[in-house]
């Protein structure tokens, strides 16, 4: 990436370098302004995505949204986008809505095209341009907001996590009062990709307003004083949540519950509107920053 200047607590310095590595020689944080949008460079953070030398050269991408030239185990060769993610010791391409998961990746098999960046700038590159009115799609901003995507309004989804048993969870989703939707949305899916084996899981769910397996009917919804043409039937106007909503639901996986995973919420609207996205990392019963807030650059 090209960093074109940081704006550091001494003022705005021009830099103009290309590099995917960034020294900061102080102590205090430093926003960089690059060819891909602004990064924030955090000194006194760990550095998640820097690699040893001999280590897998796609360690380089980590938390990168790209588009890769993919060698399958089937000797198939495909174009495929989304994000570099690690699950158990190796390194995937994970693309959401369609959710799909691609590697293990290496040197030898995979071969990246071009790299849109890190965090919700290189998402938004990624995805950008199928949204309503030409707005962004389905990326959200980094938690837990606000945000403002074509389709949803407010703060993320709020995730809370209740162990039962070795194999299920309980988890109460909440959207917070103030929440705004394009349209009132039809349903929205739960999805699990574990981190430790690198596998989709096929949880079942239990819950009021279940659909079917882990998809949950979000009709029943009401919008005080939004009734009618604009909020139901058509029109370009947001339906605003005067109160909380709770979904309090029971999520069996079938199988020992993974000590690592990714929580996927894909919220499903009338047909012409995109869907909206959201991802936990989800640790035991601590729900972490999601692939998509990633922002922290390079750094030695």
């Amino acid at each position: 990436m090209t960093v074109i200047g940081a704006v550091t607590p001494n003022g705005f310095e021009a830099v103009n370098l290309t590099t995917y590595d960034y020294v900061n020689n102080g102590t205090e944080p430093e926003l960089l302004l690059t060819n891909v949008g602004p990064v924030m460079l955090d000194p006194t953070q760990p550095v998640t995505n820097n690699p040893t030398p001999g280590t897998n050269p796609i360690s380089y991408y980590l938390y990168h949204w790209v588009s890769a030239v993919i060698t399958t185990g089937q000797n198939q060769q495909s174009q495929y986008p989304g994000v570099i993610i690690t699950l158990g010791n190796n390194y995937y391409l994970l693309h959401i809505d369609p959710n799909y998961i691609v590697g293990p990746l290496n040197s030898l098999n995979t071969y990246i095209t071009k790299d849109y960046g890190i965090g919700q700038w290189g998402c938004q590159a990624l995805y950008g341009g199928m949204g309503v009115g030409g707005s962004w799609t389905t990326c959200p901003a980094p938690p837990p907001g606000p945000i403002s995507t074509a389709v949803y309004s407010g703060y993320w989804p709020q995730v809370e996590i209740n162990p039962i048993n070795n194999t299920a969870i309980g988890i109460d989703i909440t959207f917070p009062k103030g929440t705004g939707f394009i349209r009132q949305p039809q349903y929205f899916t739960l999805y699990v990709l574990s981190q430790d084996s690198a596998a989709w899981l096929s949880p079942t769910c239990q819950g009021t307003h279940i659909v079917t397996q882990c998809t949950f009917d979000m009709t029943w919804i009401q919008y005080p004083n939004q009734q009618g043409i604009a909020c139901y039937n058509h029109g370009w106007t947001w339906c605003t949540l005067p109160q909380p909503v709770t979904y309090s639901i029971v999520i069996n996986m079938n199988q020992e519950l993974p000590n690592r995973y990714y929580l996927i919420m894909v919220i499903t609207y009338p047909q012409g509107y995109p869907s909206q996205w959201f991802i936990w990392n989800i640790t035991g019963t601590t729900q972490n920053y999601p692939v998509c807030s990633m922002h922290r650059a390079n750094q030695h």
